[in-house]
C-alpha cells in the first residue's frame, strides 16, 4: 500500500472500541436524560460528526428517542459515509463544519443538539464554528465540543506551543489561567475550557442569551481529549439549578475519566462486590488521613492495603477508586462470529 495515502482517525481506531470515550458517551446520555425533565430533547435535531460508525447517533436514538439526525464530514469518501448509515432517517452533508454551519437554517428547527467532536487541537476553525453557533443558535440549544488536549512534554517545544497559543487565543484567557502551569499536560483542559467559555460569552454578548456550562470531561484512550457541554439559555433557568445527576458540574471543575483496563473476571468480581469495595476504599482513606505521608507514599500504602483485600493486584489504589464512579458505564468487549 502506498505511503502517500493519507489516513483519517477513523481508519486508525475503531471508534466503537475506545472504552473511555464510550464511558463519556454513556455519561452524557445520562446528563441529557436529566435535562429531558426540563426540555424535550426528542424534538431536537442532532448535528454531529458521525464518521463511518455513527455510534453517538445509535445511542441517542435508542436512549433519547431522537430520530432527527444530520451528520457532517468533509472527507472525500462520501459513499462510505452514506453506506454505513445505521438508519435511513440520518441525513449526511459532505462539507466542512464551518461551511455547513454557515448555511444551516437555524429558523427551520426549533432546537438543536450539536456535538462538534474534533480530532484536532483548538484552532481558528474551531472558534469560527463556535462563533456561528453563538450568533445564530436558539434558546435552549445544546452544544458539546470535544478537542484534542495533547501538550508537548519537551519544555522547549512546549514553550513554542505556549507562546503561539497565547498569541492566538490570549484575548479569551482569564488572568489566573495565564500562569505557566496551565499550559502543561495536566492542566491544559482547564485552559481550553476557560477559552471556550469566555469566547462563547463574548460572542453572545449582544444577544439575550448566555452559554451555561453543564459538564466537562478529560480522558485518554489514544490521544488526551477534552469535552465540554452546556446549554444556551435566555432566562437563566439553568445557571443555579440543582441537579440530581452527579456528573453535572457548572463550576470550573473538570471530571477525569480515568479507569483501569480490566479483564472480564476482574470486572465481574468488582461489580459483584461494589458496595463492599466502596466501603473498603472509604475505610482505607479515613485510616491513612490520620497519618503523615507524602502523596506518593500514601498512594503506595493505599495500593498495598487494597491489594491485600482483593484476590488480584491493581497498579494503584486510585484505579479502583476511579472505577467506582464509572462502573455502570464501563464497556466490555467480546469477539463474536456473525
Amino acid at each position: 500500500m502506498s505511503e502517500e495515502i493519507e489516513r483519517r482517525s477513523f481508519e486508525f481506531v475503531n471508534y466503537m472500541l475506545r472504552p473511555k470515550k464510550q464511558i463519556e458517551r454513556k455519561v452524557i446520555i445520562d446528563i441529557l436524560q436529566e435535562l429531558n425533565k426540563e426540555i424535550d430533547i426528542r424534538d431536537y435535531i442532532y448535528v454531529g460528526f458521525g464518521s463511518i460508525y455513527y455510534y453517538d447517533f445509535i445511542l441517542f436514538h435508542k436512549f433519547l428517542k431522537m430520530n432527527n439526525f444530520l451528520s457532517i464530514d468533509d472527507k472525500s469518501t462520501r459513499r462510505r459515509f452514506e453506506f454505513n448509515r445505521p438508519y435511513d432517517f440520518i441525513s449526511f452533508e459532505n462539507k466542512l463544519s464551518t461551511d455547513f454551519l454557515s448555511e444551516f437554517d437555524w429558523t427551520q428547527h426549533q432546537n438543536a443538539l450539536l456535538w462538534l467532536d474534533y480530532d484536532s487541537k483548538l484552532e481558528d476553525t474551531v472558534l469560527s464554528d463556535l462563533k456561528i453557533i453563538a450568533k445564530n443558535c436558539n434558546d435552549k440549544d445544546i452544544l458539546i465540543v470535544t478537542l484534542n488536549s495533547s501538550c508537548a512534554r519537551d519544555k522547549k517545544r512546549r514553550k513554542v506551543d505556549r507562546d503561539k497559543f497565547y498569541s492566538d487565543f490570549g484575548t479569551y484567557v482569564s488572568k489566573k489561567y495565564r500562569e505557566i502551569k496551565y499550559f502543561t499536560p495536566k492542566y491544559l483542559p482547564m485552559l481550553l475550557q476557560n477559552v471556550i467559555v469566555n469566547y462563547l460569552s463574548t460572542m453572545c454578548e449582544y444577544r439575550k442569551i448566555k452559554f451555561y456550562k453543564l459538564f466537562s470531561f478529560s480522558y485518554r484512550d489514544t490521544s488526551p481529549m477534552f469535552t465540554i457541554g452546556g446549554i444556551f439559555d435566555s432566562a437563566d433557568e439553568f445557571c443555579n439549578k440543582e441537579w440530581d445527576n452527579d456528573f453535572i458540574c457548572t463550576t470550573e471543575d473538570i471530571k477525569e475519566i480515568n479507569v483501569p483496563i480490566l479483564t472480564y473476571y476482574e470486572k465481574f468480581y468488582i461489580d459483584s462486590h461494589i458496595e463492599e469495595l466502596k466501603q473498603k476504599i472509604s475505610d482505607i482513606e479515613n485510616e491513612l488521613d490520620k497519618e503523615s505521608f507524602d502523596l506518593s507514599e500514601k498512594e503506595q500504602k493505599m495500593t498495598e492495603m487494597i491489594n491485600e483485600y482483593l484476590p488480584f493486584e491493581l497498579p494503584s489504589f486510585y484505579d479502583l477508586k476511579n472505577y467506582q464512579d464509572y462502573y455502570k458505564y464501563y464497556p466490555q468487549y467480546y469477539e463474536g462470529i456473525i
